[in-house]
This record gives structure tokens, sequence and C-alpha cells, in this order.
């Protein structure tokens, strides 16, 4: 491994166990969200006020996600049609 890719690698690595943390911690069943907003001293009024402005965010959040999905394939499609004998010259 050279020492060029070490940070982009340390960078990916990063991104990847924030993710999956965020994965975690993020409640999956109604009961789960429901005892997170019970931590912070709410109750089903404020979740519903607050249900109109996250909607909108969870939306792009995946519409952003499924893009950097779209973009990945693409690129690996791309770095795939190199022919291996000309990589050298691109920097890959």
């Amino acid at each position: 491994m050279s020492t060029r890719k070490a940070p982009e690698l340390l960078g990916r690595a990063a991104l990847s166990f924030g993710a999956a943390l965020l994965a975690v911690l993020v409640p999956k069943c109604p009961l789960c969200i429901a005892a997170y907003l019970a931590t912070f001293g709410l109750g089903a009024t404020a979740a519903h006020g607050a249900a109109l402005f996250v909607r909108p965010i969870v939306f792009t959040l995946a519409g952003v996600a499924l893009f950097s999905l779209a973009l990945g394939a693409w690129r690996s499609r791309k770095r795939r049609a190199t022919p291996s004998c000309c990589r050298h010259l691109s920097g890959c």
C-alpha cells in the first residue's frame, strides 16, 4: 500500500464506521422512537410536529444515498472498462 492511499483508506474506514454506528443508534420501531422521545422529555405532539420537518430531510438523505450508490457503480464500471495494461497510465 502506498503512503498516498493511506489517508484515503483511513477516511473510508472512518466513514464506514460512522455510518454503521448511526445505523445502530437510529430507532427502528415505533416503541423505540417513543422511548427516545420520552428520554428527552418529548411527547407524541412534539413528534407529530417534528415529522413535518424530518420527512423531507429523510427523503433528501435517501436520494443522496441512492445517487452515491449509482455513482460508485458507474465509477466501478468505468474502471473495469479500462484495460489493465493502461491503468498505470491513468493513475488508478
